[in-house]
Formats: structure tokens, C-alpha cells, sequence
């Protein structure tokens, strides 16, 4: 039969005497069992927990709590004395962004149910910094934002959160709960929120909606028959939201518009960067028909220097040009940080061995495959006199 934990009656209390039953050496760490359910392992979704172990004057860190079938399991960084009596500090703050983390969750995927009926709950994870909800069904973005106003709308009315222990016969159709989770316990526990969601759920929960805080969808990737949403709340979600107001406020006194206006401010961002993709496109095409190049010790060698190209555009000039049986190409983009790709075709030594060294003098860093190299320099103050050592360099190794 299901008993409640201490994690569910008192998620404040952070510190325990335990007893050390096993200790086992694994993969590079220690596998750590104890004699109490003082700290709640991976599953449902949920994250294991974090913390400490005091063994007298040695502290050792808990990276994370697995569960196997002998059950919760402590992974540890370094050993403890079987049968000794130590102390378990939990990581407070992992705990705590988890309840509030896990709670939203819930408020999240009931406002949504509420607006949408049809839609179901998939994949679920839960840890202690940001949240990940997969929504099964057709949905849309829009949608999303309204539901993330309801949320936060939940959070502000500071509805507590009651948690019990039922049987599964007491399970009404209020209660969310996955399929078979009446079949599998004796006993079922139910986190309520006040007058908003009853779900079936052993994860540790927020004492009231407040908690909260702020709640803030991070991310949206809707897929033809599922929506991942990726969100995040409390102090994180201060923080972008102060990052993205910042970043449009420095944007407005360089290029003033109204914050009413963004939305069009961007949409014209996406039309230049259309416009960019389009001239990018045409200028790698008008370079993989250029016919310049030199010949070293019978080898094509064709060196381009690139100002306004990224790394991405290298990469696609690299594709688009044509390959010879024996040949080495480098692209150079000049700018704050310079990037090259070297590339060799049917040469006897790897793409570093002509022009790592070079680029290492200069301060610059980079590596790859046999036949490619790519790298850059933080501060490239004379972008067109790097460029030019690359390529005597390079004439010079593919002589000798």
C-alpha cells in the first residue's frame, strides 16, 4: 500500500538523520541507498533530487536520486561507511524550483484541457530549472499565449495545493490521471489545486500557487499531430523577460519605434532576412562558377576571402563549389571573430596538418575531420593580414 513521504507532508523540511544500507562503486561514481524515503528519486517525469551527505567532517555531494527495483538510489561523488549514521541536507533551491516548476505544469495542462478538451498530456519532464510538456492533438500558437495568461491568472488568485492519499474507487472524472494508474496502486495520490485541477500525481508540489510567481513559455515547437512547450517560471522567468524587453529597449534607441509596433518591427526583420538569403544564395552560386583559382604542386587551390559570410554561409559556399581530384580550398569570413573552413580532396595528409599551425600562432583555435578544418579568432584586429599568412602558409605546406 502507497504511504505518504516526508517530501509530500513537509517539502520544507531540508535536513535527516539516515542510516547508510549499501554503498557501491558504478561507472565512475557511488550508488548510495539509505534507510529513510527522505529525498525523492527520478520519475513520473520529475527530476531526482539534489543535496549533500555530512559524514563527520566530509561532505559529499548528491548529483542526483535514480529509483531501481531495491529502490531509491543516492548518486553520490564519493563513498560512505555502510551501517554509519549521516546527515542529508537537500538542495533547497533544485527542490523548490521543481515544486514551483511541477505546479505550473499542472496549472498549464488544465487551463489548456479547459480551452481545448480534445488534446491529451504525452511526455513530461520537470527539473530545477525550466519545464517540458508535450501536448498530444492539434493546437496553435495563439492559443498557447492565452493559455499562459490563464495560467498566470491561477498564480495570482493563490489557490492553495492540497495533497491526499485515495483509493482508486474515490477517483472521480474530475481527476486527471494517465491510463492504468488505477490498476497499478491500492492507493492513489491526488494533488488538488483549489478550485481549478485534481490530477493523479507522486511529484513534489508548491504549497500554493503564488509560489509561482511568474510563469513564461520559453519556447514552442508545434509539430502535424503534437506542440512541445518549454517554459519556465519564478526568478528564471524574471530573467528572460527582463532579457527580452531589454533587448528590444536597446534596439528602440537605435532604431526608435514604438513597443506596440514590434511585432511589425520583426516582421520586417524577416523580410530583410529573406532578402539576405535570397542575395546569399545567388552570391554562392556566382562563386561556384568562378573559375580563379591557382595551381600548387598540381593541386587546385582556391582561396576565397568573404567579408559578410557566417559560418552557415561558408558552409553552404563549401557544398556548392566544385570538387577536384586533387584540390584544397579555404573560405575566410573577416569580422569581430573571423571564421575559416579548409577543406582538402585527395591530398596525402589531413586538412590541420596544412593549416593548424598557422592559425594556432596567430591566436586562433579550430579542428575537424580528415578532410576539413574549421576554426576562428576571437579578436581579429587585421582580418585581411590573417587571411593573407593562411594562404602563403598553405602554398608553402602544399609544396613540401
Amino acid at each position: 500500500m502507497l504511504s505518504s513521504k516526508h517530501y509530500w507532508d513537509d517539502p520544507m523540511q531540508d535536513e535527516f538523520s539516515v542510516n547508510i544500507t549499501s554503498c557501491t562503486a558504478q561507472d565512475g561514481v557511488y550508488h548510495i541507498a539509505i534507510d529513510r524515503d527522505v529525498i525523492r528519486a527520478e520519475g513520473g517525469g520529475q527530476a531526482g533530487e539534489k543535496g549533500t551527505i555530512h559524514s563527520g567532517s566530509d561532505t559529499i555531494k548528491i548529483t542526483n536520486t535514480i529509483t531501481l527495483e531495491s529502490g531509491a538510489m543516492l548518486i553520490a561523488d564519493a563513498p560512505v561507511q555502510v551501517g554509519k549514521e549521516v546527515t542529508i541536507k537537500i538542495d533547497m533551491e533544485w527542490r523548490l524550483q521543481m515544486m514551483r516548476n511541477h505546479t505550473a505544469e499542472h496549472l498549464f495542462v488544465s487551463q489548456l484541457k479547459r480551452i481545448n478538451p480534445d488534446i491529451d498530456l504525452g511526455y513530461i519532464w520537470i527539473d530545477g530549472d525550466a519545464g517540458t510538456v508535450e501536448i498530444l492533438g492539434t493546437t496553435e500558437i495563439n492559443q498557447m499565449f492565452e493559455v499562459e495568461k490563464e495560467v498566470q491568472l491561477r498564480i495570482n488568485e493563490r489557490h492553495p495545493i492540497i495533497s491526499s492519499l485515495i483509493s482508486p474507487e474515490e477517483v472521480t472524472s474530475k481527476v486527471r490521471a494517465r491510463d492504468g494508474v488505477q490498476t497499478k496502486h491500492d492507493q492513489i495520490r491526488i494533488i488538488k489545486i483549489e478550485g481549478v485541477d485534481e490530477s493523479a500525481c507522486s511529484g513534489i508540489h508548491a504549497i500554493n500557487t503564488s509560489d509561482i510567481g511568474v510563469f513564461k513559455i520559453q519556447d514552442i515547437r508545434i509539430y502535424d499531430e503534437s506542440t512541445r512547450v518549454h517554459f519556465v517560471t519564478s526568478k528564471k522567468a524574471i530573467e528572460l523577460l527582463a532579457y527580452v524587453f531589454n533587448e528590444a529597449l536597446a534596439r528602440k534607441q537605435m532604431y526608435p519605434f514604438e513597443m506596440e509596433q514590434l511585432g511589425m518591427v520583426l516582421d520586417k526583420a524577416k523580410k530583410t532576412s529573406e532578402s539576405r538569403e535570397h542575395l546569399m544564395a545567388l552570391a554562392v552560386k556566382l562563386l561556384a562558377e568562378d573559375t580563379r583559382f591557382e595551381t600548387v604542386n598540381g593541386i587546385r587551390f582556391t582561396h576565397l576571402f568573404l567579408p559578410g559570410f557566417d559560418t552557415r554561409d561558408l558552409r553552404m559556399c563549401l557544398k556548392a563549389l566544385p570538387t577536384h581530384e586533387k584540390s584544397a580550398t579555404l573560405l575566410f569570413s573577416p569580422g569581430q571573430k573571423s571564421s575559416i573552413i579548409f577543406w582538402v580532396n585527395g591530398l596525402s595528409h589531413p586538412a590541420s596538418a596544412y593549416v593548424s599551425k598557422i592559425v594556432e600562432e596567430m591566436g586562433g583555435k579550430g579542428g575537424g575531420s580528415k578532410d576539413s578544418y574549421t576554426g576562428g579568432f576571437g579578436e581579429a584586429q587585421e582580418p585581411q593580414v590573417i587571411y593573407n599568412k593562411i594562404v602563403q602558409m598553405i602554398r608553402k605546406n602544399l609544396v613540401t
